[in-house]
């Protein structure tokens, strides 16, 4: 990489740093709504 190119190459880094970390975040949550999801049809299947 030449030094003309570093403009560039920051811009790139950060958008793959805020790519990471929503996709990381948007992960997580999703699990956590997931398992909630589960629990309540749990609940309900077992209040039949």
């Amino acid at each position: 990489m030449t030094v003309e190119h570093w403009f560039w190459a920051l811009v790139t880094a950060a958008v793959v740093i805020w790519y990471s970390t929503i996709t990381i975040f948007v992960a997580i949550k999703g699990i956590g709504d997931i398992r909630d999801m589960l629990k309540k049809l749990t609940r309900l299947e077992t209040e039949k």
